[in-house]
């Protein structure tokens, strides 16, 4: 009787407790939102005054205001200013504000609300000026361009956020400028080429007086490169204007009311303006049969599966264009080959056209282009458009001498032979039993003809017209959708060909020991030396790096083999040399001394392990501190276990056993595989110079051991780097704090500087914070969730804890590289080198475990 009220009171309390969460959430979220607003005045005005001309906009009509308001050739005075107010629509006003409220606070957080205001303001209305300009001299040019334009508006506040862009690009770091000032223009400059509107016209004019003004402001005092990234901002741009022609033809595939330059491009992949009383026309002219026969087999190959087939060729470019980017040479002869086979194509298309129906005219009026009044340009731009670019990418050719290894693409052209010959052979199949003509043989030949004809650029069917289709609606279909799985198998394979990368090996592995046995390789420089790494050797000094090439990403092992006064040379000379393979140098695992070179360059670092270091020159197990380590030496005399120095070589076959046992025993219980990389493993025990400590007990048990590698300082060993560290399993349980506490009192004894614990990867020391660690906030919160997400599986925060109990020094390890947008790709270049073998179930094994804990 007395259980409803109660569960009445515990329901009401729930509720309570969740608006009572909400509120307080709700409390922090609008006083984060009311902090970052407070961060950008004027553009927070500037919002503020557009949903003000919005909601003004609606009361009074948008139709009677735009006129007042918005810009354009012959429009008042002060709509220059006005205009960035206007929006047409709703969304468009929550977009703008949006924007403001982003993207255009933070750009004035950066540069200041007084230069933001400044920049912004000049830019707009230089752009409005230099609008008005080219746009009377465009009309004397081209007449239909300039009344098109006199009829159009500019408006909105993206212009203005483009303009203070560009200008804030030259405050920036020299690399993440240079980026974003081309990318601006490529973009712009492709969209005006493409769309030819008066917004597009008016956006590049902003953006360059933006640019324009942050030279003049900022120019003299940019950020110092000593990097030279001539080479690779020149493949940028190829890599863009390869990559803008083609997005632009493929929007203006879907925008028929483009007006550019460019815009005819869209007729290289696909006769728009063809359609069936255009066809019914043609059939109807005497002496047209051929030509009738021709139109009615385009005007029948206009499916899906046709579409798709004809941006192929597109699609592929945009690939190679990814692949130009970093330098590879067999993008460079796949834009060769694909740009000359376009031209010829159009050429050839334009010939069969004009000869078709006696000129280019007649041929425009027939295909629907005639309303434009420039009926040439659309057989002669798509002739010109690959052959301006063929030049381009032409002369640039010593720019892309990034080569695949040996054996790439033999393996690229087996594969796509054997899937060509397979697709043609499913294609006959299917096409003969569904009878695609009335003889077998015909059937063969025809759809052979038809799908070698079809491999090729679209345009290619205005030349050839194969004859089955005629017959067979089936095969209509069949044949439009059968070549999609060649060109998308040769998207595929292109991609993975681009993995492959020739990587010139200056020296050898033994070579380079020599190099980090007479340098300073620094605490963890024995790491380098393990197998699976490439080593490049410097043209000016006695130094090299130690790196792995893997998804477009040089991966330092560690700090550079360089002494002191070479540092920044050596990085600067491995830099152009990553540049020069199109790969993104990433220093993984360095300290403080690489760090202070590139922090001067405004590189982007992220703190990604602590080591843990031991000073022996003052080094005494006393006092409380050290209570754990004293009573594990205790402990080991009493249990009459002893620790025992040797090497992997020396090793008894009865040591050698055990010491696999304890390791396999150590690995079975993690559900993923034994980490690699930076964390050695049994491998790399069979090295000479690496030392191994072992506790046994006196029947010749092995509780744990140790290895520990050399620290060289310019040919002298100054001390020693823990690696390898297992325990056995119901053994001594102190042996590890007993390993390390005699291994510290030996190196005391032999007149050792300092030993290291080693890194602890996604851990920091207590008290560590965000800036000692970190030039990238946002990510050092994403290694803090990794971090303390892992800890169940790999227990590096534990064992950071576990190595606190020697009382060491803790010296941050970093990640550095030259922008924060290449540190997700380098994560996963990360990812792979220390997971090599990875596999699905081990993955699955992971998430497991996480979930349990």
């Amino acid at each position: 009787m007395t259980t409803a009220p109660a569960k009445k009171t515990d329901d009401s309390e729930t509720k309570s407790k969740f608006w009572g969460n909400l509120s307080k959430w709700l409390k922090v979220a609008l006083l984060r939102v009311a902090q970052w607003i407070r961060l950008g005045p004027v553009s927070t005005a500037l919002a503020a005054a557009v949903l003000a001309m919005f909601i003004v906009s609606r009361a009074v009509g948008a139709g009677r205001l735009e006129a007042y308001v918005a810009g354009g050739m012959d429009q008042p005075w002060w709509t220059i200013i006005s205009s960035i107010l206007w929006t047409q629509t709703a969304v468009q006003m929550v977009i703008d504000v949006a924007l403001l409220l982003g993207a255009g606070v933070w750009i004035e957080s950066h540069l200041g609300s007084r230069w933001y205001a400044i920049c912004g303001a000049v830019a707009y209305i230089g752009g409005a000026a230099a609008t008005v300009l080219i746009s009377r001299g465009g009309a004397r040019l081209d007449y239909a361009w300039g009344q098109a334009l006199t009829a159009q508006f500019y408006y909105g506040v993206i212009p203005f956020l483009i303009g203070v862009a560009a200008a804030a690009s030259v405050r920036m770091a020299a690399l993440w400028g240079k980026r974003l000032r081309t990318l601006i223009v490529t973009l712009l400059v492709v969209m005006l080429a493409f769309a030819g509107s008066i917004i597009t016209l008016f956006t590049f004019a902003v953006a360059l007086c933006g640019l324009l003004m942050g030279q003049l402001v900022w120019g003299a005092s940019r950020t110092r490169q000593v990097v030279s990234t001539k080479k690779r901002d020149r493949r940028e741009i190829v890599a863009f204007a390869v990559a803008g022609v083609v997005l632009g033809t493929l929007v203006s595939l879907r925008s028929t009311e483009m007006i550019g330059a460019l815009a005819p491009m869209r007729y290289s992949v696909s006769s728009l303006g063809l359609n069936q009383a255009i066809v019914d026309q043609i059939c109807g002219i005497q002496g047209q049969e051929a030509q009738c026969a021709h139109y009615t087999y385009l005007i029948h190959s206009t499916g899906l599966g046709a579409r798709l087939v004809a941006i192929m060729p597109l699609l592929m470019q945009l690939t190679l264009a990814w692949g130009l980017r970093s330098g590879r040479n067999a993008a460079w002869w796949g834009t060769m080959i694909l740009q000359g086979l376009s031209a010829l194509i159009s050429t050839l298309h334009m010939l069969v056209v004009w000869a078709d129906v006696s000129s280019w005219e007649n041929g425009a009026a027939l295909m629907g282009f005639s309303e434009t009044g420039r009926p040439t340009a659309r057989f002669v731009v798509p002739i010109l458009v690959p052959l301006v670019l063929l030049v381009f990418v032409g002369v640039n050719r010593r720019l892309f001498t990034v080569k695949a290894t040996p054996g790439t693409y033999s393996r690229f052209w087996r594969n796509m032979g054997l899937t060509t010959a397979f697709t043609l052979l499913i294609t006959l199949i299917i096409g003969v039993s569904i009878g695609a003509t009335k003889s077998f043989l015909t059937s063969i030949w025809v759809l052979t003809e038809d799908f070698i004809v079809r491999l090729l650029p679209s345009t290619i069917l205005f030349l050839v017209t194969p004859q089955m289709l005629q017959e067979s609606s089936g095969a209509t279909i069949l044949m439009s959708w059968a070549p999609v799985i060649p060109w998308v198998a040769l998207i595929i394979f292109t991609l993975i060909s681009f993995k492959h990368r020739f990587l010139p090996e200056s020296i050898s592995r033994e070579e380079y020991i020599q190099i980090v046995r007479a340098t300073q390789a620094g605490s963890m420089g024995w790491i380098t030396t393990w197998e699976g790494n490439q080593y490049w050797r410097s043209k000016k000094h006695n130094a090299g790096v130690a790196y792995r090439a893997d998804g477009g990403v040089a991966l330092t092992v560690s700090d550079p083999a360089a002494l002191e006064e070479d540092l920044e040379s050596v990085i600067v000379e491995f830099t152009e040399f990553c540049h020069e393979l199109g790969l993104i140098p990433a220093f993984y695992s360095v300290h403080a001394p690489v760090v202070s070179v590139t922090d001067s360059w405004s590189w982007a670092r992220l703190q990604v392990a602590e080591e843990t270091v031991l000073e022996l020159a003052d080094l005494e197990f006393k006092g409380k501190k050290f209570q754990d380590v004293r009573t594990a030496l205790n402990r080991a005399t009493k249990e009459g276990i002893h620790s025992e120095w040797t090497t992997w070589n020396q090793c008894v076959p009865a040591l050698r056993s055990q010491i696999k046992q304890i390791s396999d025993q150590w690995v079975s219980d993690k559900p993923l595989p034994e980490m690699g990389f930076t964390l050695g493993g049994l491998k790399e025990l069979d090295d000479p110079e690496v030392k191994i400590l072992l506790a046994i007990d006196e029947v010749g048990t092995v509780h744990g051991v140790t290895s520990w590698m050399p620290i060289y300082d310019e040919g002298e060993i100054i001390g020693w780097t823990l690696d390898f560290m297992r325990r056995l399993e119901g053994g001594f349980r102190p042996v590890v704090e007993y390993l390390i506490g005699s291994a510290a009192l030996w190196a005391k004894e032999s007149g050792y500087e300092v030993l290291s614990l080693s890194g602890a990867p996604l851990a920091r020391a207590a008290g560590a914070t965000e800036e000692e660690g970190s030039s990238v906030a946002a990510l050092d919160q994403v290694l803090e969730i990794v971090g303390k997400s892992l800890e169940p599986v790999y227990g590096f925060r534990s064992l950071l804890h576990f190595k606190a109990k020697f009382n060491p020094q803790y010296v941050p390890v970093y990640l550095v590289v030259p922008s924060v947008t290449e540190v997700a790709t380098v994560g996963v270049a990360i990812g792979r080198a220390y997971l090599p073998n990875l596999t699905v179930r081990s993955t699955l094994r992971l998430g497991q475990s996480l979930r349990r804990h």
